[in-house]
């Protein structure tokens, strides 16, 4: 579904992502493991059209989409949740919702999906009428990731979804994130949580200053002696 390819992303003069490759397969779970600035957001946005790298290829279903706006981007299905939510706080939360089928025509089906978000988080169900903004963190997290859902996306790009919440809402999060797969979206996903992301994906690559310096499939990392040290807390 996703092949980037000898992607360079630079701020100024600085190099950001040298040379980064990275495949991602229809249906799979892929996780991208890193300490903090190793360059994962900006591989996310550079993906997702936020950022526009130097030289390299983004190429989803056979089209480099390099080039093109982020918006024309989501329109074809890579749908991005990014590292603080980025949810409106000041829209209520249904309102947040609408925002995530602002391109679809078939209202029955945006109803129905907003039904089924608010079956799976009822709290957001109880608050749909409040603003957004007054939800606690793991409240927003579910919204961001249900609007976009509503979006319908091909392939969806978590960043960082844990961050920052409680341990039981983490598992909830995660939770959300299972069910999703399993109805055959296709994710990448950022996460700090390295146990938590291996445990649910198929494959997995490391990103050190800018660089890929591991992949493999996600069990393969989690035995890892390098992975353990560095991700796992292990001694």
């Amino acid at each position: 579904m996703l092949v980037v390819e000898d992607v360079v992303t630079a701020y100024g003069q600085i190099v950001a992502l040298n040379g980064v490759s990275l495949e991602v397969h229809d249906g799979d779970v892929v996780c991208l493991l890193g300490a903090n600035g190793a360059g994962k957001s900006t591989l996310i946005n550079t993906i997702s059209g936020i950022l526009r790298p130097r030289s390299g290829c983004v190429v989803f279903q056979g089209e480099n989409v390099v080039g093109l706006k982020a918006s024309r981007i989501t329109d074809r299905g890579i749908v991005q949740v990014p590292e603080g939510r980025g949810i409106f706080t000041q829209m209520t939360v249904h309102e947040n919702l609408l925002m995530g089928a602002h391109l679809r025509r078939d209202t029955a089906g945006v109803q129905s999906d907003i039904d089924a978000a608010y079956a799976r988080f009822p709290v957001l169900a109880e608050r749909r009428a409040q603003k957004a903004g007054v939800l606690s963190g793991g409240e927003q997290q579910m919204l961001a990731l249900e609007r976009a859902l509503l979006s319908q996306p091909k392939l969806l790009l978590l960043d960082e979804p844990s961050m920052g919440l409680s341990p039981i809402m983490v598992e909830r999060v995660f939770d959300n994130i299972r069910q999703i797969a399993a109805t055959g979206v296709t994710i990448l996903l950022v996460e700090q949580n390295a146990q938590l992301a291996l445990e649910i994906s198929s494959r997995a690559y490391v990103l050190q200053n800018g660089e890929m310096t591991m992949s493999g499939s996600a069990s393969e990392l989690l035995q890892s002696d390098l992975v353990q040290d560095a991700y796992l807390g292990a001694a």
